[in-house]
């Protein structure tokens, strides 16, 4: 065994995510689900993991305190086995696996990932389970290492962009980087809290995020619904993801007899700084902005533009934070977890059109999906897609017998707001 090696402290964005991690329980983990429509070996399937792991810089390294500050190692105690492989237990479905990926965070201090490989023989098929902690992964990260993934496993030459044999980086310290902001943006008003909504400590909420994890619900939409869709929001002058965030919004107010929520959106900065053509390696590069959302009597259109221009907003006003030097980076005392966050959060995020990330291997991937996780520091969490041209949502919930109640009754009308025909007759 090797000492492990210090690489670069972690900026200030991977500090805070390493920090939310630690402190609420696996928040913000991003866990991807790709399905395969074919049967493999195990003795192949180690072959490619390992061969695949060691192209990536990112999958070598640990996080450790040293000194005042938080930073990459590489080397030292493996710690436990990264990878598993098993057999499709009876009577569970993959979006039950993807569940327990999900509520499994990873362990401060140990392996940044785990890749769990289920052989699903009845069905024909090879589920793999790809959990990343968030410091080293965003949506860019997520599709990158599936696409490189599937690359090995069928024998294909990853893209290379440095010297054979292929690996690819840990993304730089974007503390280091020049960041351009974008354009000031004037702030709405902050909408009131009733005296009736409970504050994140208070209680009075059915639905708060508890230690027993939460469920997986997904929502596929057809090509055609899809493009419906996209057409009624462009005809509204709104986006699809503002949508989903007002429809996610009025349904879980709805479900808990709350009408305020805090909407947390996960924003891209890969193409922020100013050496942005840099920014093509492994790694977290995006920050997530909290913002209020009121929901009132008003149709969906408004609320979907209320929350635009409140994420405008903060996302101008928004700076990078920098590492700060005496400031303990994974602390994990009892009552933080609930001090981080309330239980009024909903977490938005997405990772694009997933058939240009999977390119040629889209005719075998039967199932693509990733959830990232809202730990407990949120109540719930949303994750668009777009696979084999349909949009692809994976609902994420608390899973104790008070919250699954309350989830069902949100995914039953998020479903039915979404799909109810004609999608084009939205409210």
């Amino acid at each position: 065994m090797t000492a492990p090696e210090p690489v670069r402290r972690l900026s200030g964005i991977e500090s805070e995510l390493a920090r939310t991690h630690a402190r609420t329980r696996g928040g913000a983990q991003v866990t991807t689900l790709v399905t395969v429509a074919a049967v493999f070996g195990s003795a192949y399937l180690a072959q490619v993991v390992a061969r695949w792991s060691a192209g990536f810089s990112a999958l070598s390294m640990r996080i450790r305190e040293e000194g005042d500050a938080l930073w990459f190692h590489r080397g030292g105690d493996a710690g436990p086995a990264w990878t598993g492989q098993e057999e499709m237990p009876a009577a569970r479905t993959p979006a039950d696996l993807l569940a327990e990926e999900v509520n499994d965070s990873l362990r401060p201090g140990g392996p940044l990932w785990r890749l769990r490989i289920v052989h699903d023989r009845g069905e024909a098929a090879t589920h793999f389970y790809l959990a990343c902690h968030p410091a080293i992964c965003d949506g860019y990260t997520a599709g990158r290492l599936v696409r490189v993934l599937l690359d090995t496993l069928f024998g294909e030459e990853p893209e290379q962009r440095g010297p054979r044999p292929f690996t690819e980086q840990l993304l730089p310290d974007c503390d280091e980087l020049s960041y351009r902001a974008l354009p000031p943006v004037a702030v709405p008003p902050a909408p009131a809290v009733p005296p009736s909504c409970a504050g994140p400590d208070e209680g009075g909420n059915p639905f708060r995020a508890r230690p027993h994890g939460q469920v997986v619900w997904p929502l596929a939409l057809s090509p055609r619904q899809s493009a419906l869709l996209k057409r009624w929001c462009g005809q509204h002058l709104i986006t699809v993801d503002q949508f989903f965030a007002a429809v996610l919004a009025v349904c879980f107010t709805r479900a808990t007899g709350h009408d305020r929520v805090d909407v947390l959106t996960t924003v891209s900065l890969r193409q922020r700084y100013a050496e942005s053509v840099r920014l093509s390696e492994t790694g977290c590069c995006a920050h997530t902005l909290r913002t209020p959302l009121r929901i009132t009597d008003g149709t969906l259109v408004e609320q979907a533009r209320a929350y635009a221009a409140s994420v405008a907003a903060a996302d101008a006003a928004w700076r990078p934070p920098r590492a700060e030097p005496g400031r303990r980076g994974v602390p994990t005392p009892a009552g933080e977890a609930a001090a981080f966050g309330g239980a009024h959060r909903l977490r938005l995020s997405r990772t694009g059109n997933a058939d240009t990330v999977l390119g040629g291997h889209v005719r075998r991937v039967t199932e693509f999906g990733t959830v990232v996780s809202h730990g407990t520091y949120a109540s719930g969490s949303l994750h668009l897609s777009v696979f084999k041209g349909g949009l692809r949502l994976l609902l994420g919930l608390g899973g104790s017998a008070d919250d699954r109640r309350v989830a069902e009754d949100v995914m039953r009308e998020l479903a039915d707001t979404v799909l109810r025909p004609p999608v084009g007759q939205l409210p």
